[in-house]
């Protein structure tokens, strides 16, 4: 998927990610959203959710209404996959903010929202410091408008030590 609106760019969670069962997600560490996807930074590696929405009553489909419905639309099916990074260690404490989108903040409300989730900014980069020893991971949106991660092995990393494994979709 493209991300081409000028406002978009990873987000830190600070309590206002859930999962589809209404739970917060703890183990989301960012979250980068597109219509019809979304990419998440957790603690085991990256999860792709793609929501795949079905329309009735429209004969040929309406391209312009491929986005409309709700995230919480009854009318969709959520294909997620998972790409764990099999003894990495991603931790909030080594997450950097990178090349921010703008300045200005987004805002999240309701009562169960920390205060550090009321400046947040949307970011190109993040970079995952020392995932293994001596390998960072940088996560970003290119000058493309696309979603692109690279491993950067320092002197005296392995780069036999990324193994990466992917469960979920087989659609």
């Amino acid at each position: 998927t493209s991300y081409k609106n000028g406002n978009v760019g990873f987000v830190k969670n600070a309590g206002q990610v859930y999962d589809y069962d209404k739970n917060k997600a703890s183990n989301v560490l960012y979250s980068l959203n597109a219509d019809n996807s979304s990419i998440f930074l957790t603690t085991s590696g990256l999860t792709y959710s793609i929501i795949d929405r079905v329309f009735q009553n429209t004969n040929p489909p309406d391209i312009s209404l491929r986005h409309s419905p709700d995230r919480n639309s009854t009318d969709k099916k959520v294909v997620r996959m998972d790409m764990i990074l099999l003894g990495a260690s991603i931790l909030k404490s080594n997450t950097e903010e990178l090349e921010y989108q703008s300045e200005a903040q987004l805002a999240f409300y309701g009562n169960t929202i920390s205060t550090e989730a009321r400046d947040l900014r949307f970011c190109r980069q993040v970079l995952v410091r020392n995932i293994y020893p001596n390998i960072d991971w940088l996560l970003k949106i290119t000058n493309e408008n696309s979603f692109k991660y690279d491993f950067i092995v320092h002197p005296g990393g392995d780069v036999n030590n990324i193994r990466l494994q992917y469960n979920g979709c087989s659609e």
